[in-house]
């Protein structure tokens, strides 16, 4: 689970229930490197009832038609204004705007401080923008979110297709404390100094309880890390004054965005533009059920 504006949303990979915030991001990527789009348009969302075949919701033009919308669309996600205009100073995308009610879910949020990176969160009972229908995907199955997105000025707009799937809440009771261990795993050793890296941090979950069924231990082959953060600091050569290192990123700082994925690999975008090389040391902490879990210090070279 991670944070929309410090509220809880599950991201899609990561099951998602149908009584929690669903999480959709949305990467657009042009000639291999993120990019703005010039207008999100809007984002909708259909149930797939015909087994991954998104084609009969789209017209021959490669967009949506206002009657497939309003018949068949569970839920509507738009901006007052759509084109972006001079990120990061559009106001219509700042993710500061959902306040995980029914009036603020229906937007489209920028996520981070890079470029195409946009998210949606599908709130039960949201309203659509305007109020005039409220989210309708309230069942179990698969789903379709397209979005609707122009690419560059003065070109017509597009649709791109992703799907995900919500879940019954896996919810079960246990007549003894759940101990659950956790550990780490840094899958980078050495990082070239002025390159920008997505550092991995894998995670794995040893349920120890004798009398815990199998079907209760697997839930922990799934997504149950909460709360991610990273800290970087530089090992110093000189150990003889003042304190032996020099912190880069503190637990609190949210540059690099910190991530969870589906298999609970935790990833942070580090940019080593300016750093000194030498030693780095790099630790993670995260919540797993009631338990605060910090990482072993893990060196990590830049050079």
């Amino acid at each position: 689970m991670v944070q929309l504006n410090g509220h809880n949303v599950t991201p899609r990979h990561n099951r998602p229930g149908v009584l929690g915030n669903t999480y959709l991001e949305f990467f657009f990527i042009n000639n291999g490197a993120f990019a703005h789009p010039y207008e999100v348009c809007s984002v909708h969302i259909f149930a797939d009832t015909t087994n991954g075949d998104s084609s009969e919701l789209i017209n021959s033009s490669g967009t949506l038609d206002s009657s497939t919308v309003s018949s068949l669309a569970k839920m509507e996600f738009t901006n007052s204004a759509t084109v972006l205009g001079t990120l990061p100073d559009s106001s219509g995308f700042d993710p500061t705007g959902f306040g995980d009610d029914v009036n603020t879910a229906s937007a489209i949020y920028r996520i981070g401080d890079g470029e195409g990176h946009f998210a949606v969160a599908l709130k039960p009972n949201a309203l659509w923008a305007g109020g005039a229908s409220a989210n309708s995907a309230s069942s179990t199955g698969k789903y379709f979110d397209i979005w609707t997105v122009v690419d560059v000025n003065g070109s017509d707009p597009r649709t791109y297709v992703h799907a995900f799937e919500l879940f019954r809440d896996v919810i079960f009771s246990i007549t003894e404390p759940l101990l659950v261990t956790t550990s780490h795993a840094l899958v980078q050793k050495y990082v070239n100094k002025n390159s920008i890296v997505k550092l991995q941090i894998k995670s794995d979950h040893v349920v120890n309880n004798r009398n815990i069924s199998e079907e209760i231990k697997n839930v922990f082959t799934q997504s149950v890390v909460n709360n991610a953060a990273v800290r970087i600091i530089k090992l110093k050569d000189d150990t003889s004054t003042g304190l032996p290192y020099d912190q880069i990123k503190n637990w609190g700082d949210t540059s690099g965005y910190v991530q969870i994925d589906s298999e609970d690999t935790i990833t942070y975008n580090w940019d080593t533009d300016g750093l000194e090389v030498g030693m780095y040391e790099l630790q993670v902490s995260s919540t797993v059920l009631d338990q605060t879990i910090l990482s072993d210090k893990f060196n990590l070279v830049v050079r």
